[in-house]
């Protein structure tokens, strides 16, 4: 997170860096697309784990659903 925000070094007020981080999170949850989860972002990715529906159509042959990996996420979390 730290070396892609730029910026950093004229934060002087921790209001300033709560709206930052805060702006970074949801970015990185719902726009920057990881190569190791489809091309998706996380939200996107949950989302196609659960419905099966991949959310970007200009891909004729998407990749599997990994349902495995999902259950052993959801499983820890009970």
């Amino acid at each position: 997170m730290k070396d892609e925000i730029k910026g950093l070094k004229d934060i002087h007020h921790f209001e300033e860096l709560t709206e930052l981080a805060d702006d970074y999170i949801d970015y990185y949850n719902n726009d920057r697309f990881q190569m190791g989860r489809a091309k998706l972002s996380p939200n996107q990715f949950e989302a196609y784990v659960k419905t099966g529906d991949y959310p970007l159509i200009q891909y004729q042959n998407p990749p599997a659903v990994p349902i495995s990996h999902y259950q052993s996420q959801t499983q820890l979390q009970i």
